[in-house]
């Protein structure tokens, strides 16, 4: 007969283990609504108005939330034709660019983001895989060509005026890059897996001044490996999510704790991207994921609100909680 004391300690053990396994999706409390299904071969973008409701594009559309927490979406009328869009970039209620995709330089509009009937007015051309608003007047991009594969980072005023490399040589495979709240830029490197972080008084003098290169800069985290850094954001409490390209679920990386975690909000091995943003006080972090890339395939959206997403180590205490109520029960 097995010892009572294994029998516990065996329980205690799979409890334990159990939890380890759990998808950390049952924790996180994610809302996930579905979207339009793929068009065709495109990387989904994603952006949201100060009001919280999100924009979507793929496949020569982009859509609008039609009210905040539920899925149907209106699709803007007069989005210029072969824009895939590589990105959608929002600095408020009325000002926003869409990039048009594709290798090399290509075309970016600005619209306004909360009238699906807005017209899409061109300012010119640059590499422009993802983007991010530098303000109401000048926008980030990254790109690269089939003749220069590296990718690099662009600033670019809306009139034009100005369109220079700010670093040249960031890697070879699509780097993602987000800004934080006080104007800092994270720039990821896909070749290896590291974050850098830029200030946002290096990247004013760089504007002005000489370019960077990714060791001016301060390197945050160490993801390991390449491939899954092409879709960066930071929350509101300072942590950097990452996401990409056939990933199983999107890392997260806190400063505060030196803590790395995988959250797995929606399937395995499928696109992730990331995004962040604030409605009403509260920070969220949220996400698009698309089973794959053929006329058809499934995608969905999904959001959270960031304080509202556990640490590690709080499942670590619920799974000492689950195991000590194992060994405390009495013996049947």
């Amino acid at each position: 007969m097995i010892p009572m004391s294994f029998r516990r300690a065996a329980a205690a053990f799979v409890a334990v283990a159990f939890l380890a396994l759990v998808p950390l999706r049952a924790f996180a409390q994610w809302t996930q609504l579905d979207l339009p299904a793929m068009a065709g071969w495109s990387v989904p973008a994603l952006s949201h108005l100060p009001d919280g409701r999100f924009l979507y594009g793929q496949g020569g559309s982009i859509y609008l939330q039609d009210a905040w927490g539920q899925s149907n979406v209106t699709a803007f009328a007069n989005i210029p034709s072969g824009t895939d869009p590589s990105l959608i970039a929002v600095w408020n209620a009325s000002t926003a660019v869409a990039g048009q995709g594709g290798s090399g330089y290509s075309a970016l509009f600005s619209f306004n983001p909360s009238n699906t009937s807005s017209t899409f007015t061109s300012i010119g051309t640059n590499y422009n895989y993802a983007g991010a608003m530098g303000d109401a007047s000048s926008i980030f991009t990254v790109g690269a060509s089939w003749a220069n594969t590296t990718n690099r980072l662009v600033y670019m005023t809306l009139d034009g005026s100005i369109n220079k490399t700010l670093i040249e040589y960031i890697s070879i495979y699509s780097a993602g890059f987000t800004r934080d709240a006080s104007g800092n830029l994270y720039v990821g490197s896909n070749d290896d897996g590291k974050v850098y972080k830029f200030t946002s008084s290096q990247i004013e003098t760089a504007i002005t001044g000489s370019a960077l290169t990714l060791a001016s800069g301060a390197m945050v985290h160490d993801f390991g490996g390449g491939g899954n850094l092409s879709s960066l954001a930071v929350d509101g409490l300072g942590r950097v999510w990452a996401a990409g390209w056939a990933t199983n679920g999107i890392k997260v990386f806190d400063p505060n704790t030196s803590q790395e975690s995988t959250f797995l909000p929606g399937p395995t091995n499928v696109n992730y991207v990331v995004s962040t943003f604030s409605k009403d006080g509260v920070d969220y972090i949220s996400y698009l994921d698309n089973a794959g890339w053929n006329v058809g395939d499934t995608v969905s959206y999904g959001y959270a609100a960031a304080a509202a997403i556990p640490e590690p180590a709080t499942l670590v205490l619920a799974g000492v909680g689950l195991a000590a109520a194992l060994l405390l029960r009495r013996r049947s």
